[in-house]
């Protein structure tokens, strides 16, 4: 049977719970990054909540949880009282020792008590902080989240042995972590739809994935809970990456595909064939909803506000669960037989 139906899902939030892997692994890296500081050990183990992290996340333009990290803790830094200019220099003077070395060397000048009196006082510092600062990356951030793991991105190697752990880290990167010798919080993870409803929608309709997740990383979670085969196609960062590339090397272009850009969406539609009739894309990130507006192929947004939350959403789209603004709001993926 044909099926003229192609529904997309975003993974992180919608298929997934990644509050205790991936925003865990934000909070995580925070923590370790400022460690060394002068009073770091005073530092709270959890110095802001879930809800409070998801504010600035659902900001847009962070749909990549690396980039959230690095406003993270450009925003705790704010706090403090510091000279960019003397950790330039310290940067400069130990950029080439190791990476451990080079932290120590930047963070143990810093004296994080204005920060930590400034957590204590405020139920929900990082949104207070981004009223003030915005997603302004700070310069020594800037400095420390360049490159790759392995090649110069600090932040992003300590974010990464966290959520793989030490096993997955190795197999990925063929080097030893040096920030986190423990299990991966990536084993954290729930399924947040259930096959009955991946079921029911792919009787009459394509599956498919657009996520800003690495492609190894997808594909190890949906192995894990063995549901990868109801997706015909799996769109990841590693396709934009290597579209980016490709586009940079040939008009001599810098862009950027991952979302709000359309682009797996509407590489997802073209690889259908064409015999499609309506489109529609869940996803639960303003990003989501601008990448399935900006899309040539007339995608249906859907907003999934459903996720388990200390507070409630306040998301652009949030709303009745009826439509509004051309985009639907639902709290159930249940609803999804319904509108669909």
């Amino acid at each position: 049977m044909k099926k003229s139906r192609l529904i997309v899902f975003d993974m992180d939030g919608v298929i997934v719970d990644v509050s205790k892997s991936y925003r865990a692994v934000v909070r995580e890296t925070a923590v370790v990054f400022l460690k060394d500081s002068k009073n770091g050990s005073m530092l709270p183990g959890q110095p802001f909540l879930m809800d409070d992290l998801s504010r600035v996340k659902e900001s847009g333009g962070l749909n990549n949880d690396w980039d959230l990290t690095y406003v993270t803790i450009s925003l705790l830094l704010s706090a403090i009282n510091r000279d960019i200019n003397k950790d330039l220099k310290v940067y400069e003077f130990h950029k080439f020792d190791s990476t451990c070395l080079l932290l120590r060397s930047i963070t143990e000048n810093w004296d994080i008590r204005p920060l930590i009196c400034f957590l204590k006082k405020n139920k929900n510092p990082l949104t207070a902080l981004f009223k003030i600062n915005g997603k302004r990356i700070d310069p020594v951030i800037r400095k420390l989240s360049t490159g790759e793991v392995g090649s110069g991105n600090l932040i992003k190697q300590i974010f990464q042995e966290i959520y793989l752990g030490e096993k997955i880290f190795f197999e990925t990167y063929n080097s030893e972590p040096l920030f986190h010798k423990n299990k991966g919080l990536m084993d954290r993870e729930t399924l947040i739809i259930n096959t009955e409803i991946l079921d029911s929608l792919s009787e009459t309709g394509i599956l498919a994935i657009a996520t800003g997740r690495p492609k190894a990383e997808a594909l190890y979670t949906l192995k894990r809970f063995g549901i990868e085969h109801y997706f015909s196609f799996v769109l990841t960062l590693d396709h934009c990456r290597a579209e980016e590339a490709r586009i940079l090397q040939t008009e001599k272009k810098k862009v950027s595909l991952s979302k709000p850009n359309p682009f797996m969406l509407d590489e997802i539609a073209k690889k259908t064939g064409g015999d499609i009739k309506k489109c529609f894309f869940i996803g639960d990130m303003p990003d989501d909803m601008k990448a399935s507006e900006q899309s040539k192929y007339n995608y249906q947004g859907i907003l999934f506000t459903g996720r388990d939350r200390e507070e409630e959403p306040e998301l652009p789209f949030a709303g009745d669960h009826r439509k509004k603004n051309g985009i639907y709001s639902i709290t159930s993926l249940e609803e999804l037989k319904k509108i669909i």
